[in-house]
């Protein structure tokens, strides 16, 4: 049996573009991961607790279909996320990789390890936008609702900037 998921990815340390090609790629090279989309780039700023000032994100969504179960799939991007130097400091501080399960199918699923859906989708908009780009007739399993309406009802307003091409050959990214 398999399933489709979206992960969300998220970057601020390093070389963004090329730390995205480094998570794509080990996403899939799983001999259980049969395939794999991704949306558009997206540049955006970070969300912070303490409002201490970060670079921006490059962020965007991978839609695989998969035969792992979601506690797999979790560790393997959990395993991804250190293989690439992530370390957990505080919660939402700069990282060079952050891989996040957004849905697993319909799952509506919440153990002391993993929520899915992913409880921050509705607020935010750097996850919404790439998941639009994905299949934007996918409908939020718990909260019944497009994410159409997710994007029109989002308390967040951030701005994202479509990362280009010319953009990608930049390596490191300063903030404009």
């Amino acid at each position: 049996m398999t399933t489709k998921a979206y992960i969300g990815f998220g970057s601020n340390m390093g070389d963004l573009f090329q730390n995205f090609k480094n998570a794509k790629e080990k996403l899939a090279r799983h001999e259980h991961i049969s395939s794999l989309n991704c949306s558009s780039l997206y540049l955006s700023q970070a969300h912070t607790i303490d409002d201490q000032a970060q670079p921006d994100y490059l962020n965007a969504v991978f839609e695989i279909t998969t035969s792992l179960t979601l506690h797999e799939l979790f560790h393997y991007t959990q395993a991804i996320e250190r293989n690439m130097g992530r370390t957990r400091r505080k919660k939402w501080a700069p990282r060079k990789v952050d891989l996040d399960i957004l849905f697993y199918g319909d799952a509506v699923y919440q153990d002391e390890e993993i929520t899915v859906p992913h409880p921050e989708i509705p607020r935010r908009r750097f996850v919404i936008k790439p998941l639009l780009d994905l299949n934007a007739g996918l409908i939020h399993p718990d909260l019944e609702l497009s994410l159409k309406d997710l994007w029109d009802h989002s308390p967040d307003q951030t701005a994202l900037q479509l990362f280009t091409r010319a953009e990608q050959g930049q390596g490191e990214l300063s903030n404009a």
